[in-house]
C-alpha cells in the first residue's frame, strides 16, 4: 500500500477538474483498454455539460441557492457514511482548511473512506479513497477523488476514479431526467469498488 498523504490528492484533483485532461491509461497490452473508451466518454461528456451548466448559471439569483443545497447534501451524506462506515470514515481537516484557504475560505469536505472487500480469489480487499467535495457537487460535478491506498497500478487506479466519476454522471443524468434533485453517489462509489473491482 501507498503512504502517500491524501492532502495532496486532493490539491492534484482540483487542479484536474478544474482543467480537465482525461487521457486513456491504456498501454497496448492493457486489460483496461475497451472498457476506458466508454468510460472516457462518458466522463468527457459529463464535464462538459457541467462545465456548461456552472457557466451558465454563474450570474443567476438560483446559484447560491444551489450551492447551499448542495452544502445540505454534502453534510447529510457524510452523516450516513460515518454512521455505515464507523472507523473506515475519517473527516481530513487539514485537506479542508488547505482547499478553504486556496479558493477564500469556500473549500469543500475532505475525507477518507475504507472500503473493504474480497478480490476474486477471496483474498481480503481494502481499498481507500481520499474524497474532496466540490462546490458544484452534487448539482453538477462529482467530488475530487483519489486512491490513497488498496490499488497499486497507475492505469488501474485512473481507471477506478474515471469509472467513479462516470458512475456520479450516469446518475445525474437519470435523475435530471425524472426531474429529481441531485444525490450523494459516495456510498454507491463504494459499493462499486467493492463489488466490481
Amino acid at each position: 500500500g501507498s503512504s502517500r498523504s491524501p492532502r495532496s490528492h486532493c490539491a492534484v484533483w482540483f487542479v484536474i477538474l478544474v482543467v480537465p485532461a482525461l487521457t486513456v491509461p491504456c498501454g497496448s497490452s492493457s486489460r483496461l483498454c475497451p472498457q476506458y473508451a466508454a468510460i472516457a466518454s462518458t466522463v468527457a461528456s459529463g464535464d462538459a455539460v457541467a462545465r456548461a451548466a456552472i457557466d451558465a448559471a454563474a450570474g443567476s439569483a438560483d446559484h447560491d441557492e444551489v450551492l447551499e443545497t448542495n452544502r445540505t447534501v454534502q453534510e447529510e451524506e457524510m452523516m450516513v457514511l460515518e454512521a455505515i462506515f464507523g472507523d473506515g470514515f475519517v473527516r481530513d481537516e487539514e485537506a479542508e482548511e488547505a482547499a478553504g484557504a486556496a479558493d477564500g475560505g469556500g473549500g469543500g469536505s475532505s475525507y477518507v473512506l475504507v472500503v473493504l472487500g474480497e478480490t476474486s480469489s477471496n483474498a481480503e480487499l481494502q481499498v481507500k479513497l481520499h474524497v474532496c467535495y466540490a462546490p458544484e457537487y452534487p448539482s453538477h460535478l462529482p467530488p475530487k477523488c483519489a486512491i490513497v491506498e488498496g490499488i497499486d497500478d497507475a492505469e488501474e487506479a485512473t481507471f477506478v476514479v474515471d469509472s467513479l466519476r462516470a458512475l456520479f454522471y450516469e446518475e445525474r443524468a437519470v435523475t435530471a431526467a425524472e426531474g429529481e434533485p441531485a444525490e450523494g453517489v459516495v456510498h454507491k462509489w463504494s459499493e462499486w469498488v467493492r463489488d466490481e473491482w
